[in-house]
């Protein structure tokens, strides 16, 4: 190696008898090379190229990671006839027998479990996207729960103070999110008052303490307003 600042000339014949800097042009092709076959894939760079092949070697698939990466789409239902529909959740209101009560070793709801058995199944519908992922109404995240093939959330009730039962007054929440909403202090009439006045598809909460929001798909707030809109009016 030549001293530092040391002037010299690459055409010098005695410098290329010794090799000299040959080493150093190696690596620089090497390098431009790594660098335009790691860009012809798509990659910014060689090193970025080499850390995706480091995770290879660990047996990290780049396909379960983009797929964990990748935002989902939330699903949506929209109804071609908004007011038809309307009016039919409307007629389906009055003719709603009112939820019932009989003793026995505990006060129970006779009719909960047909009811239940009903929401579930609208619910599944509104919220289970094109790619059969079923999301949480207010984590807006795939139900993290799979038993037996199907995903495991609650139906519960959104606006708790309504003595009747309607699958469309009911929530598909994940086991946490359902814990946290029914113990969450909502008021039911500021709850109310938000579906039947918001603008978009979500609705803001506080659940104890923690901002929120509250996502329903288009069809899914439609039947619930009409369904509020009976019930406060006395369903006339």
């Amino acid at each position: 190696m030549l001293p530092e600042g040391f002037p010299f000339d690459p055409g010098w014949q005695w410098l290329k008898a010794i090799q000299f800097g040959e080493e150093a042009v190696k690596k620089s092709e090497v390098y431009r090379q790594n660098q335009s076959s790691a860009q012809a894939f798509g990659f910014e760079s060689a090193d970025r190229a080499s850390k995706w092949a480091e995770l290879d070697k660990l047996g990290v698939s780049p396909d379960e990671l983009l797929a964990g990466l990748k935002k989902r789409d939330l699903p949506d239902k929209a109804s071609p006839n908004p007011e038809r529909r309307a009016g039919k959740i409307a007629d389906e209101t009055r003719s709603t027998p009112e939820k019932t009560c009989e003793t026995r070793e505990r006060t129970v709801d006779p009719d909960y479990g047909g009811a239940q058995g009903d929401a579930r199944t609208y619910l599944k519908h509104q919220y289970t996207n094109d790619d059969g992922v079923m999301f949480c109404q207010l984590c807006q995240d795939s139900q993290p729960v799979i038993l037996n093939g199907e995903p495991h959330f609650e139906a519960v009730d959104c606006v708790s103070c309504i003595s009747f039962h309607y699958e469309q007054n009911n929530l598909a929440l994940c086991p946490n999110h359902a814990a946290m909403y029914k113990n969450g202090g909502l008021a039911p009439d500021a709850l109310q008052r938000a579906i039947l006045e918001c603008e978009g598809q979500k609705i803001l909460l506080n659940l104890a303490g923690n901002e929120v929001e509250l996502y329903f798909t288009q069809q899914h707030l439609s039947d619930l307003r009409a369904i509020l809109a009976n019930v406060c009016s006395g369903r006339d």
